[in-house]
């Protein structure tokens, strides 16, 4: 039985309609994996250089501001170390120890000339000497708590106590011309300026994220100046073994996670603070750390996509005369 016209007419358009959907395919397919490729190493490029630059801006803050803190203290000890420096007093202390005059003259010698090499500093506070077996002697200006006093006031060489109610003491050992010590001068100094430098290191990184400054006493891990985190990062455990890397095993290991949470949200870099025992110490999430990152590498994902759509309805357009003349060919060699 015959077919008509009409019912030919589907069966044989059928093979050109086949090749124009695969010419179609082909290219929309084409431009995909294209886009894909090419985007994908894009945009792994571009997270890869956001994260480095991250890191980078945070390893220059850190130094920078270590930086500062260390030029701070090192004018704190010089200014410690000036004032132990003054001949005159330092002799009627060694006077005061051959029990050649009492302490009442000693005071009264002393009181003076001590409170003339303060005062043009209004960042000192007050002054205490004390004897080679760390006994009060003489008092200048506001009295010294022992709870600021360095631990083990040294011998040899200025100490640092750990900052408390915004004040922080510098222990200087005097010396005669024997180069013997003779006394002590503990002086306490405003550390608002040691502050300043902590608050603005936010300024030069572009995350967000907590600092604090750590070190140990007594084998005890103590921290103070914390900024961006009301409870402490770490447990006393992990922070005394940070600190024990850093200052007694000089490890350095840059941008990390604590030891005993390898697989934590928590990652953390650290620096020491020049000669001190003090070390600078920033926390974050690495989440929130590397956001603006990922958000750099979704609008680039995003950037793509857009363009291989539009590349897609370009392409679509332009060949559309060539598909439909490979059709119309097809479509004649079925007859």
């Amino acid at each position: 039985m015959s077919q008509s016209p009409e019912q030919t007419a589907p069966a044989a358009n059928a093979p050109a309609d086949f090749v124009e959907r695969r010419v179609r395919l082909m290219a929309i397919l084409g431009i995909l994996l294209t886009s894909s490729v090419i985007g994908g190493i894009a945009t792994a490029l571009l997270y890869k250089s956001q994260t480095n630059s991250l890191k980078n801006q945070l390893f220059f803050a850190i130094e920078l501001q270590t930086a500062a803190m260390e030029a701070e203290l090192a004018r704190l000890n010089n200014i410690a170390t000036q004032i132990t420096s003054r001949t005159q007093i330092r002799l009627q202390l060694e006077h005061f120890l051959r029990g050649e005059i009492s302490q009442q003259m000693l005071i009264d010698f002393t009181v003076p000339k001590l409170t003339d090499a303060i005062s043009p500093d209004n960042g000192i506070l007050g002054v205490t000497r004390l004897s080679p077996q760390l006994d009060p002697l003489i008092e200048v200006g506001q009295p010294i708590p022992v709870s600021l006093w360095p631990k083990w006031p040294s011998n040899t060489a200025t100490t640092l106590g750990i900052p408390r109610d915004d004040l922080v003491v510098v222990s200087a050992p005097i010396r005669n011309r024997s180069m013997q010590v003779v006394g002590i001068d503990l002086v306490m100094f405003r550390d608002d300026r040691l502050r300043n430098i902590m608050q603005g290191f936010f300024d030069h990184i572009e995350t967000n994220g907590s600092l604090q400054v750590a070190t140990l006493q007594d084998g005890i891990a103590v921290h103070f100046y914390d900024i961006g985190h009301d409870e402490q990062p770490l447990s006393q455990e992990e922070l005394k073994s940070e600190l024990i890397e850093q200052l007694q095993l000089g490890y350095d290991e840059g941008l990390h996670a604590p030891d005993s949470r390898a697989r934590s949200s928590l990652i953390m870099a650290h620096e020491k603070i020049g000669t001190s025992d003090w070390v600078m110490m920033f926390y974050a999430d690495p989440g929130v750390f590397f956001s603006s990152a990922r958000t750099h590498a979704a609008f680039a994902v995003f950037t793509v996509l857009l363009l291989a759509m539009l590349g897609i309805a370009l392409t679509n357009r332009v060949i559309r005369p060539l598909v439909d003349r490979v059709a119309t060919e097809a479509r004649g060699l079925q007859r």
